[in-house]
């Protein structure tokens, strides 16, 4: 089963439109420019990633029923699946005390240096993504 904010809790019962759990998920926050509202992609991601989710539960229920011959609940919520795009999001929060809450950064990933888009001589867009020291 896939639902918008999950079976339970204070929003389980609200419609589950990927846009508003794009947001409540977290992910709406980073994306965008910090002068402007938050950005939505052009797609409907959450809809997307709460589907994928939601296979790779069905995919584990049936390796478990192969195993021990008990059935599964498989339960994906968009929230939680947009949550969990925030990869080194919480890990920053909670090491540096709570104090660190990473922000809108335009096209590029806070901190890494040169990662970007930026227009060429011949008009058009090239992404440079040197993530680490290891790149040079």
């Amino acid at each position: 089963r896939i639902s918008g904010h999950g079976q339970t809790g204070p929003k389980s019962k609200f419609p589950g439109y990927a846009s508003v759990c794009e947001a409540n998920g977290g992910f709406r926050s980073l994306n965008g420019y910090p002068d402007r509202p938050p950005v939505r992609p052009n797609i409907s991601l959450g809809d997307s990633l709460a589907g994928l989710h939601a296979a790779f539960g069905v995919v584990m229920a049936l390796l478990e029923r192969q195993k021990s011959g008990r059935g599964q609940v498989v339960d994906a919520a968009i929230t939680e699946s947009m949550f969990n795009l925030l990869e080194g999001c919480l890990p920053e929060y909670i090491t540096s005390g709570k104090k660190k809450v990473r922000s809108m950064s335009g096209s590029s990933i806070s901190e890494v240096v040169p990662s970007g888009v930026w227009l060429s001589k011949d008009d058009q867009y090239v992404a440079i993504g040197g993530n680490g020291n290891s790149v040079y």
